[in-house]
């Protein structure tokens, strides 16, 4: 009773290439039952290397499989999950939703105001929070490696395409709100290379917000142009500097290990995740722990678990993203309104 029907809304390469592998890691916990596309002749590939169905449509899917337990939203273009995920809600279905979420905030709260009338989980799909650097980085953040941080920077390194803030910026600022934690928000400061132009079209360019929280940590996200490009991460506190280089894998993260500054890490320390034991974790060099994201949801839906990503957290990290716009286009820091879920 505890294996779920799972279906896909896009049948795409990141569904091939992403989430597909990370389901094959849980055989016992989903079977892969379907795909939609309005491309029908892709669902039709799809469905055929796993024994899935393939349907055109949501309707058609969510009407031949009424017991469906939860679809993923993969769709083309990305700033237009929202509407396929509360068609699924309405008929009844869980909704996981790759990145971007929504293409606003009020398309996030509309989208959770579906998932509440229709009594069913609407949560984002956030790979990144179980990339091998973020664990590392968070982990050794947690255990005081730094001490008290007083900063907090994320840096996008990868995905330095003019046009892909929402797309792959989703993923930075649902890092930013895990590491501020449940620290208030005071202000935040923008500068944006268009600032009028809207996050989820068009050539946004360059990128920087600074973050201001209650307890005095000044969190920072950017992307600049290439060769300004810096560290993934980089944390400062009263007892030292770390940063940590992007890797997706152990074995990258072991060759390229933690670069420490300031007091040394005693040698016993370690990410947990190296302890790992899922045997396709160990598959290969690009093996990674995204697989994580599909078991938090297993485990949410079948004992009321948290859900891999709180409303909460989605919802700010919108907020965050539209006051470093709105700063940008005033000129100066803007109080920052907490969301409600």
């Amino acid at each position: 009773m505890s294996k779920l029907k799972l279906g896909y809304i896009g049948a795409g390469n990141v569904v091939r290439g992403m989430h597909l592998p990370g389901v094959a890691m849980l055989p016992d916990k989903f079977e892969v039952a379907a795909f939609c596309d309005i491309d029908k002749a892709k669902a039709e590939g799809l469905a055929e290397t796993v024994g899935a169905q393939a349907f055109g449509s949501v309707r058609e899917m969510t009407a031949a499989i009424p017991d469906l337990d939860l679809v993923t939203v993969a769709t083309r273009p990305p700033n237009a999950h929202m509407t396929p995920a509360i068609e699924a809600l309405e008929a009844g279905v869980n909704v996981f939703v790759e990145k971007p979420f929504a293409a606003s905030l009020s398309d996030a709260q509309r989208g959770f105001d579906a998932a509440r009338q229709a009594g069913k989980t609407l949560c984002a799909y956030q790979n990144r929070r179980y990339e091998i650097a973020f664990l590392s980085f968070m982990q050794a953040l947690g255990e005081g490696v730094v001490g008290k941080p007083g900063i907090i920077v994320r840096h996008q390194n990868c995905g330095v395409k003019s046009d892909d803030f929402l797309d792959f910026g989703a993923h930075i600022f649902d890092q930013i709100v895990c590491m501020i934690g449940d620290r208030g928000i005071v202000e935040v400061s923008g500068a944006v290379q268009q600032p009028a132009m809207k996050f989820d079209v068009g050539e946004f360019g360059w990128y920087r917000a600074e973050i201001r929280c209650d307890d005095g940590l000044v969190a920072i996200a950017e992307k600049l142009p290439y060769p300004a490009q810096k560290s993934y991460f980089y944390a400062a506190g009263d007892k030292g500097m770390i940063q940590q280089d992007w890797c997706d894998s152990k074995n990258d993260l072991l060759r390229k290990t933690f670069k420490r500054m300031g007091d040394t890490v005693p040698p016993a320390w370690c990410p947990d995740f190296l302890n790992d034991t899922h045997p396709g974790f160990h598959a290969g060099p690009d093996a990674t722990l995204y697989y994580r994201c599909y078991d938090r949801m297993h485990e949410h839906i079948v004992n009321a678990a948290p859900t891999p990503v709180a409303p909460r957290d989605t919802l700010r990290a919108f907020a965050l993203m539209e006051a470093m716009m709105e700063s940008a286009l005033q000129g100066r820091a803007v109080v920052f309104d907490e969301p409600m879920p």
